[in-house]
């Protein structure tokens, strides 16, 4: 017990040791792990919102163009383009050429509505013409029953604006002179649009650390929402310039000065508008459409479905929050809700691939150590049981050796017949000590990695006969009789094996038998019946029987009628020196080697060695051997 204490006492400490300080590093390590990879996910993230937003603005920038490149005078169903720019929304005169508004049937599906607001207030549409220039449309241009729908809606807008004043929260127009534009060629000029890069930052979601904070992340988008408004802003005002710049002859009189202001977009209520201010003359007019807020939103979600699945649009009312506006589209007051994070970052980090190898290793490193451990302490048990039981089995026959011998040399023995029981005796001894000496030496052998011998081809009859006197002799010795039962079709059979290592295998398996099952057969020979009378001869015998297994195999066995093997000795027969020095006292000479070298030579010769279970009475023990090559 101590001597286990000594050994694994010391090992478990440092064991616990190590593990104890490898998962201490090993959750500082995952944790900064899952940080890195929670900066990585939220830079992934950030990156696929702003080319969300990127994209969205680019997607609804043609309606916005679209919106802002349409002329004042668009905004009547019928306008005269003699009065383009000398009084539009005079009264149109009898007589007077009229060309229908673009906006009188628009094709757009993400437009609702196209409103103006003049300056007494009142809400009009060119998608809703009054009184002749119903008849007019009707004629030609548009259905009854578009007309109805526009009307229907701008009753539904009018209703919306009635307790609002859109012109205040629209931005004023700048002053333009007409007559700087008053001859100009039928195309806008060809000023170019000012373009607007994005900017260049040294961080990105493949190098973004932990160190990477949010608020840097919030300071970068709004400077990218900063640089898509002034885009947006710049194509809004070249588009206001070529509102201005038409195909038209200004007449000598003065004509009406016009001006646009900056497109804005709104929300009132739940309707989002785009409008501007219109100055011409004294009079101020609210020109805008009405959005279809859902077909909007449904069409700039699709189009970044790819970069974010989980994307949503949210109206943004009164400028937002920071964290709000730093996700706005430019065009729209809108704010872009990226949803959970469907970024994929690798499952397996190399910080966690070498924690996972490093575990592995000192896994591996403990079992082997724990494995050393468990042998060295085996192999010292194990010589210091065959320490002990080799000591007590040559103490008896080298005790008898000198006792005979001083008494013969002194001539102490005159009687000749008792004289050559001694010498028997000695003979016997020696047989013993030799053949444990035999068993020692080849076990030796066989664990220094040695074969067991040349193999060569051997009919089984002729193996069997090789070693039958042996074995008859060791039955003889121990008052017992060897029954052989050889099939004649297995006597034929060629084996290829090694004659000396079969001998010695069925040697110590009839020596077992000899030790075992005489002490068995002594107990039942004692009853005064003719049953007890047959079992004890029945326990005198020692079966070997032969018989063919089947593609030239062969199955020996060795099979005694004493007491047998107990149950929970069965699995240890086979083990090496199992038996102690009290075991050695108590049972049978031997020093428990025999079955352990017939095993691991039957293995040897390409075969197997096993004990039979559910024999009764006695033990039976089968030898395989495999068949020769031919």
């Amino acid at each position: 017990m101590r001597r286990v204490l000594a050994i694994w006492t010391p090992f478990v400490a440092a064991v616990a040791i190590v593990l104890i300080a490898l998962a201490w590093v090993t959750r500082a390590a995952l944790r900064l792990d899952e940080a890195q990879r929670e900066a990585q996910s939220l830079a992934a993230l950030e990156e696929s919102s702003r080319l969300a937003l990127w994209r969205m603005d680019f997607a609804i920038s043609p309606l916005i163009a679209e919106f802002a490149g349409q002329p004042y005078f668009a905004f009547a169903s019928f306008y005269s383009p003699e009065a383009a720019y000398t009084g539009m929304f005079r009264e149109v005169e009898r007589g007077t050429v009229l060309l229908p508004s673009p906006l009188l049937a628009p094709t757009n599906p993400l437009v609702r509505l196209y409103f103006q607001i003049d300056p007494a207030g009142t809400l009009t549409s060119p998608q809703a013409p009054r009184a002749a220039f119903e008849s007019l449309a009707l004629d030609r241009y548009v259905s009854r029953p578009a007309i109805e729908e526009a009307v229907r809606r701008e009753e539904e807008l009018r209703a919306r604006l009635a307790s609002l004043e859109l012109s205040a929260q629209l931005p004023r127009p700048e002053a333009v002179d007409p007559r700087s534009i008053a001859m100009c060629s039928t195309e806008p000029r060809p000023e170019p649009v000012q373009q607007t890069e994005a900017p260049v930052y040294n961080v990105s979601p493949q190098t973004a650390g932990p160190a990477w904070s949010q608020q840097q992340q919030q300071q970068r988008s709004a400077s990218e929402s900063a640089a898509r408004l002034k885009g947006v802003q710049v194509l809004e005002d070249n588009r206001r310039f070529g509102n201005a710049v038409y195909n038209v002859v200004v007449p000598e009189e003065a004509p009406e000065q016009v001006t646009s202001g900056a497109m804005r977009a709104l929300w009132v209520e739940d309707a989002l508008l785009i409008a501007r201010r219109v100055q011409i003359g004294d009079a101020t007019y609210v020109q805008g459409a009405w959005l279809d807020w859902a077909a909007v939103r449904a069409a700039l979600v699709e189009s970044v479905r790819d970069l974010l699945p989980q994307a949503r649009l949210e109206p943004l009312r009164d400028g937002g929050a920071a964290d709000d506006r730093a996700r706005r589209l430019a065009a729209l007051p809108v704010r872009l809700d990226p949803g959970a994070a469907m970024v994929e970052v690798e499952a397996f980090s190399p910080m966690r691939v070498a924690l996972g190898v490093v575990w592995g290793c000192v896994v591996v490193a403990i079992m082997a150590i724990a494995a050393l451990l468990f042998g060295a302490d085996s192999l010292g048990r194990r010589r210091a049981a065959f320490a002990s039981a080799v000591t007590h089995e040559l103490r008896s026959p080298l005790t008898t050796f000198r006792l005979y011998s001083e008494m013969l040399a002194r001539g102490s023995v005159s009687d000749e017949r008792q004289r050559r029981d001694y010498y028997e005796t000695l003979r016997a001894e020696a047989e013993r000590l030799g053949h444990l000496v035999e068993n020692v030496l080849a076990y030796s052998r066989l664990e220094r990695g040695r074969a067991v011998g040349p193999l060569e081809p051997l009919r089984l009859g002729e193996l069997v006969a090789r070693v039958r006197d042996r074995l008859d002799e060791r039955a003889a010795g121990a008052g017992m009789r060897l029954d052989l039962r050889i099939d004649p079709a297995a006597a034929e059979i060629t084996l290829q094996t090694n004659a000396s290592a079969v001998e010695q295998i069925l040697f110590n398996l009839v020596d077992n038998a000899c030790k075992y099952a005489r002490a068995g057969g002594g107990k039942a020979a004692r009853g005064d019946d003719a049953r007890a009378s047959e079992a004890a001869e029945r326990s005198a015998a020692i079966v070997l029987d032969a018989c063919a297994m089947g593609r030239g195999a062969v199955r020996i066995r060795v099979r005694d009628y004493g007491p047998g093997i107990p149950a929970g000795s069965a699995r240890r027969v086979f083990g090496v020196f199992h038996k102690s020095s009290s075991d050695a006292a108590t049972s049978a000479p031997g020093v428990g080697l025999g079955l352990a070298l017939s095993r691991r030579l039957a293995h040897g010769l390409g075969g197997r060695l096993r004990l039979e279970r559910d024999v009764r009475p006695g033990a039976s023990f089968v030898l395989e051997l495999p068949a020769g090559r031919g």
